[in-house]
């Protein structure tokens, strides 16, 4: 489970980051791709299934959580709690193929597009499309007295030309679920199906920012 404390840190990162990019960085627009290579990435050693409600209500968690720059102090009490949170789904977590998904969405929407060539590995593009899958799983819609959960998927999204050099990015695609409910709601059956929605869903829109850039 990702703590608050690494969200803020990422968070912080992202920020200074931004703050140090140059205006006349590459724009997606303009950049002319012949052919692009699609490599998604998932690295459960950095990123995994995390369930966010008992930390929600901490200082800035939320403000954190959806983009905006804060601090929190992750308590123990409530990282406990929502790790228990957890453990009903985590066998369901683990078997999902997210970066299968995501791929066949992403890749699946350019082709049938075709305004772009789609390349098998980077050696033969113009451009990779890095995707990296952040945090994801269920979180909070927003802080009490509200109590229902989303589904939730964050990526990261970097563009390299035929050399490896990144010339765009990264850039953040955060989606959500349709389905707002109680906890007790995400069965292991209805996590799933959510999951896999949302993975495809979020794919196609990666494609879609390529297609019409």
């Amino acid at each position: 489970m990702i703590s608050v404390v690494r969200s803020v840190a990422v968070a912080l990162a992202f920020a200074a980051w931004t703050q140090g990019v140059s205006a006349q960085e590459v724009q997606l627009s303009a950049i002319d791709i012949q052919r692009l290579a699609v490599d998604v990435r998932n690295d459960p050693q950095e990123y995994e299934f995390t369930v966010v409600d008992s930390r929600m209500d901490e200082t800035a968690t939320a403000a954190v959580f959806f983009g905006m720059v804060g601090a929190a102090i992750n308590s123990a009490t409530n990282d406990a709690e929502d790790d228990a949170k957890e453990e009903p789904l985590r066998a369901t977590a683990g078997a999902l193929n997210l970066d299968g998904l995501i791929t066949s969405a992403l890749v699946g929407r350019l082709e049938n597009r075709a305004t772009i060539g789609i390349a098998n590995t980077p050696a033969e593009a113009s451009h990779t499309l890095v995707v990296e899958i952040g945090e994801w799983g269920l979180v909070r819609r927003s802080q009490r007295p509200d109590t229902a959960m989303r589904a939730f998927l964050k990526l990261n999204l970097t563009m390299l030309d035929a050399r490896g050099r990144r010339i765009w990015g990264p850039q953040r695609e955060h989606s959500v679920g349709q389905l707002s409910a109680e906890l007790a709601a995400f069965t292991p059956e209805v996590f799933q199906a959510e999951m896999e929605v949302l993975a495809a869903r979020a794919g196609q829109q990666v494609a879609n920012r390529v297609i019409y850039r």
